[in-house]
């Protein structure tokens, strides 16, 4: 769908369609940042979960040689 452009002549004119359109940008960058914020929360996981992963291989790696 896409947002409507905001127009910088719209914004002198201060209009309720300006305010409107302005809302759905606002709206819009709302979604936005909470999509990054688990995006962020999700990479921090898995980047914990990659490191404990290596941990064990070391763990199993060791215990090979041991036998």
């Amino acid at each position: 769908m896409g947002l409507p452009a905001l127009e910088f002549s719209d914004c002198c004119l201060d209009s309720p369609h300006f305010r409107e359109t302005l809302k759905s940008h606002e709206a819009e960058l709302d979604k936005t940042n909470k999509f990054i914020k688990e995006l962020i929360k999700d990479g921090k996981s898995l980047i914990s979960a990659l490191k404990r992963q290596g941990v064990v291989q070391e763990f199993f790696g060791k215990e090979e040689t041991m036998w």
